[in-house]
């Protein structure tokens, strides 16, 4: 067996693969972009090229090289073809794989591939080689296996030739390479073999890149995945480059080679990592892709997802976030937001990377904003220095055209109308601004303008609930003072005819006692911004009685019907025995004098019920269920405020307990109230003194 075999072998490749080449791109008019795996033709072609010469030249030390890029090759190739679910995890494996190699490449800058006199095949100096030639080839299999699995019937055809003749060069690599590191060099009968089985699957290349065809090549080769390998072949490139500047650095001194190559290699890759650490080198190689690779310049899913997680982020306030979103949008460096405030005007909401303006005011900007209302556009700052008159009638204030590194104005557009504006510093990778960066900034500035507007409205609803919430107080402070007024005109009204009795003087102070709490009360609620209740056990009984008792002087006098149980309830009691006799007055008011008024008491074992019922003149059930329950809808005209009834059912309810009303027009109506309660026995005898002491206090304010 003598090594014009292995040359003719390999050139049957070489030919094989530059012939089905030639019918693709001539007579199918493939090209790469539509076709990727065209590309693959191409790396053959190098790779069985070398391997010719080889045959010829026995001392070249290429072979390793090109067997590492056509592995490489079939690799990406492998990854377009993956699902998409399965490509995350693939990418990782792929990218050990490669750099495994990279690394084996680099170790052995000499020598990579030798061939010993009277051998066909090459000996591989140290195992390593054939590990990552190994793993390769198993990790190939397994991306196969994946798209086999997860591939639809109409794709399984169309890929059935590419993959079949893929899987079996795998395949039979996996052979060759662990058959020598099982016995430590190739078998030459088997790299012989290698050449004719691999000029044999050319054809069949060819048949399954035909089959993929232009048309119905469904793969799309995403920007993530070209902008990586871009990344990943120039790499290899500068690492390969390295390798060989190695081996002449070991070449010209022999005795300090090894010194010289430990210490060139070190700068190699020191300067790699500062290669790959550089932002602006990732961002030419993304331009560079995005130019000759694609129609359109950016990304659009991409870019619009990361715009719009970054502006529903919880980083930061929204205007913050608005200002940010924008300038990574096109890589700009930072950004200002002016948003509409009060009285149209409009204010510097937020700063992102750029220093706040000292100076700058609505009427200074109304040009602006009014160019920006008519035409909806993006205002190029350098071309409106360069070519004012293509932005008639705008007049830019000198301080905005000031700002360092000013490039664009973006308007932020909400309901027609200009809701805020976003200045954009020039950015450090481009300043070149075509049709794609306005229109992808008009629709985010309207995606924007959005957020700031429920910005604004969750600002001014949190402004109105406060004040919401103060005039509520002062609305109930309102009722109370109601309460306390009508005591001392009552003291006022009878002076004249009981001023001299003893009896009614001793009255008038116990009132007037009466009143001063209730005013200090009033003032810790103030102070406080809320109403203040002391939770305590609550004898409901009692409260019922005492709350009569207040109520005994007008008509209909309430009758009360109490079961023989003294039920306790963990509650106020002073608002308890308000909501009784609130309760009650409404039904003597609606109630004529000669009417009746019952008051029921049902004791349960862990639930009281108090039925208020009167024959008065009842109530619809449309107000019942649309006004009755409602804050400030009285039916008492000036005299009433309109939250007797819905203040009462609030506190129930925060005790855990109901209020209900039933009526009917003409024939009076009945209050229920549903209580969660508890036996007096249950409690210690020091517990009643204090539920009695604090009725003896409610009994002296009465």
């Amino acid at each position: 067996m003598d090594f014009d075999l292995v040359f003719f072998s390999y050139f049957s490749v070489f030919c094989l693969s530059m012939v089905t080449l030639a019918f693709l791109v001539i007579e199918k008019n493939y090209t790469f972009t539509q076709n990727p795996v065209i590309f693959f033709l191409v790396i053959n072609i190098l790779w069985s090229l070398g391997h010719t010469y080889d045959a010829l030249v026995p001392s070249t030390n290429i072979l390793f090289i090109l067997e590492s890029l056509r592995y490489a090759t079939w690799w990406l190739l492998l990854l377009l073809l993956l699902p998409n679910e399965n490509r995350k995890s693939s990418t990782t494996l792929v990218l050990a794989s490669v750099v495994v190699t990279l690394l084996i490449l680099i170790a052995y800058p000499s020598g990579s591939l030798e061939r010993n006199p009277g051998h066909i095949a090459p000996e591989l100096q140290g195992s390593l080689k054939l590990y990552a030639i190994v793993l390769i080839n198993i990790t190939g299999l397994a991306a196969i296996e994946q798209i086999i699995r997860h591939a639809g019937e109409q794709d399984r055809w169309r890929l059935k030739y590419l993959l079949l003749s893929s899987g079996s060069l795998l395949i039979f690599d996996f052979f060759v390479f662990s058959d020598a590191l099982l016995f430590g060099n190739i078998n030459d009968e088997f790299w012989l073999a290698r050449g004719y089985i691999n000029a044999i699957t050319v054809p069949v290349i060819g048949l399954g890149i035909s089959r993929i065809g232009n048309s119905s090549f469904h793969i799309r080769i995403s920007r993530n995945i070209l902008f990586h390998s871009a990344s990943i072949i120039a790499m290899s490139c500068y690492l390969i480059v390295m390798a060989i500047a190695g081996y002449y650095v070991r070449y010209i001194d022999e005795s300090l080679g090894g010194l010289y190559l430990l210490i060139f290699l070190f700068g190699s890759v020191v300067f790699l990592a500062s290669l790959v650490l550089s932002d602006k080198l990732r961002q030419t190689i993304r331009v560079m892709v995005s130019k000759h690779f694609y129609g359109l310049k950016h990304d659009y899913r991409k870019q619009w997802s990361v715009f719009t997680k970054n502006l529903a982020s919880n980083q930061g306030e929204v205007p913050t976030r608005v200002c940010q979103s924008m300038a990574q949008l096109i890589e700009s460096s930072g950004a200002l937001l002016w948003s509409r405030g009060s009285r149209d005007s409009y204010e510097l909401a937020a700063n992102w990377h750029i220093p706040r303006p000292r100076n700058e005011s609505f009427e200074d900007l109304s040009s602006l904003i009014s160019f920006l209302s008519e035409t909806e556009w993006v205002v190029d700052i350098d071309e409106y220095n360069e070519k004012p008159d293509f932005y008639e009638n705008l007049v830019l204030p000198k301080w905005m055209t000031s700002i360092n590194k000013a490039w664009l104005i973006v308007p932020l557009f909400y309901q027609e109308e200009v809701l805020g504006l976003v200045l954009l510093r020039r950015s450090d990778m481009s300043s070149e601004v075509n049709w794609e960066d306005r229109d992808l900034l008009k629709l985010a500035g309207k995606q924007a303008a959005i957020h700031l507007s429920q910005y604004h409205s969750e600002n001014a609803l949190i402004e109105a609930r406060q004040f919401e919430a103060y005039h509520r107080l002062s609305t109930y402070v309102m009722h109370d003072l109601k309460n306390i007024l009508a005591q001392q005109s009552l003291i006022v009204s009878n002076a004249q005819k009981h001023r001299d009795n003893p009896q009614f003087i001793d009255d008038v102070i116990t009132t007037i006692e009466n009143s001063v709490e209730r005013m200090q009360r009033l003032l810790k609620q103030m102070k406080s911004g809320d109403r203040v209740n002391s939770v305590k056990p609550t004898s409901i009984k009692n409260a019922l009685e005492h709350s009569l008792k207040n109520r005994e002087k007008s008509l209909p006098i309430p009758n009360l019907e109490s079961c023989i149980e003294d039920p306790l309830i963990n509650a106020d009691t002073h608002q308890l025995t308000t909501i009784f006799e609130h309760l009650i007055q409404n039904a003597q008011e609606a109630t004529d004098a000669d009417g009746k008024i019952t008051i029921s008491l049902t004791c349960k074992k862990a639930e009281t019920t108090i039925d208020i019922s009167d024959t008065g003149s009842g109530m619809s059930s449309s107000f019942i269920r649309d006004r009755l329950f409602k804050p400030f809808d009285t039916t008492k005209g000036l005299a009433g405020m309109g939250i007797g009834v819905f203040e009462s059912r609030q506190y129930l309810t925060s005790i855990n307990g109901t209020l209900h009303a039933t009526s009917e027009e003409g024939y009076g109506s009945t209050f229920t109230i549903t209580l969660p309660s508890y036996l007096k026995s249950e409690v210690s005898p020091m517990t009643h003194s204090e539920i009695q002491s604090d009725y003896n206090e409610i009994a002296k304010e009465a």
